[in-house]
C-alpha cells in the first residue's frame, strides 16, 4: 500500500471504529455464582485473581470447551456465544460487555470464528482493575476507553485486506444502514432496505447475503436485539414501553424477541445485563 493510499485508509479505518462499552465493572466474588445466558456483545475479562476452588466458563453447546479462569489471563468472548458461568469465591477480575464496528449493527469480531480466546495478561493492563475503582473524570473515561479497545485489540487477527472490504461494503449499504438508523427499528422491513437501495428483495438478499454473511432479515433483527438490549441495560422504561418505542407489535412479541436470541426474558436479561457483579 503506497503512502498516499495508507493515510487515506488510517482516515477511513478510524472515522467509521466505534467502539460501545454496555458494561463495565469490578466482580469480586464472595459466593458461589453459576448459571447460563447469552449476550449479543463481545466479553472480555481480565482475571488479576482466582477463585478458591476452580471458576470456569464454558460453551453450553460444546462440552470441551471450558476455560478455566485463572490471575494473570486475558479472556475474550465472542457474542451470541450460550455462555455457562462457574464463578467461585475469592475470583476479582475486570469484566466488559461491548461491541467494535466498523459497519452499523456489524461487529468486527464477526469476521473471526466464534470460540473462546485466552491470552497471558500483558504488564500494562495488570493494574485495570485499580483503574476502574479510581476514574471520576473524562479523562479517566477516555483513557479507560483506549485500555478496553487496546486489549480487544490483541485478539483481533484478520488483515487490512478485508478490513478494506468492509468499508467498501459500508459505502455499497449505505442507504440501508442509513434506514435502520430511523425510528423504531422493530418495524423495518426486507422491503424498506429493498425499495431505498433500489433493488428486488430477491436481488437484495443475493447480494447482501454474499457481502455480509447474513441476509438482510438477520440483520434488521442483528440491529432490532441491539437498540432493543441497549435499552433493557440503560433506560428506566419498562418492557411495555421499551417495546411500543422500538415499534414491536405487542410487548408479548417483544418478550418473544428477546427470549430467542438471548434465551433470558426481558426482565431476566435486564437483571442480568448488571451482571457480573460482586456478591
Amino acid at each position: 500500500m503506497i503512502e498516499h493510499d495508507r493515510k487515506q485508509f488510517i482516515e477511513e479505518f478510524t472515522s467509521n471504529l466505534q467502539l460501545q462499552v454496555v458494561h463495565a465493572v469490578v466482580v469480586e466474588q464472595q459466593t458461589l455464582l453459576e448459571g447460563f445466558d447469552t449476550f449479543p456483545y463481545n466479553r472480555l475479562y481480565i482475571i488479576s485473581q482466582s477463585g478458591q476452588e476452580k471458576s470456569f466458563i464454558q460453551n453450553n453447546e460444546k462440552a470441551d470447551s471450558r476455560l478455566d479462569l485463572d490471575a494473570g489471563k486475558i479472556v475474550f468472548m465472542p457474542e451470541n456465544i450460550p455462555l455457562k458461568y462457574h464463578f467461585t469465591p475469592g475470583l476479582k477480575m475486570a469484566a466488559f460487555h461491548f461491541r467494535i464496528e466498523l459497519l452499523p449493527g456489524y461487529d468486527i469480531f464477526n469476521l473471526a470464528p466464534a470460540e473462546f480466546k485466552v491470552l497471558k495478561c500483558p504488564q500494562e493492563y495488570t493494574h485495570l482493575i485499580k483503574d476502574m475503582k479510581k476514574s471520576q473524570t473524562i479523562s479517566d473515561m477516555i483513557l479507560m476507553s483506549s485500555k478496553i479497545l487496546a486489549c480487544a485489540s490483541l485478539f483481533v487477527d484478520f488483515s487490512l485486506v478485508e478490513i478494506q472490504r468492509i468499508l467498501s461494503t459500508k459505502e455499497k449499504y449505505t442507504p440501508a444502514f442509513d434506514c435502520l438508523k430511523k425510528p423504531f427499528p422493530a418495524s423495518h422491513t426486507v422491503a424498506d432496505l429493498a425499495t431505498v437501495m433500489g433493488m428486488s428483495k430477491e436481488t437484495l438478499h443475493r447480494h447482501f447475503q454474499k457481502d455480509m454473511g447474513l441476509s438482510p432479515k438477520q440483520f434488521i433483527d442483528k440491529n432490532t436485539l441491539n437498540c432493543a438490549t441497549n435499552e433493557l441495560t440503560h433506560s428506566p422504561l419498562t418492557a411495555k414501553e421499551i417495546a411500543a418505542k422500538l415499534g414491536f407489535t405487542s410487548s408479548s412479541y417483544f418478550s418473544r424477541f428477546i427470549s430467542k436470541h438471548t434465551k433470558l426474558t426481558p426482565e431476566e436479561y435486564r437483571i442480568r445485563s448488571t451482571f457480573p457483579k460482586a456478591h
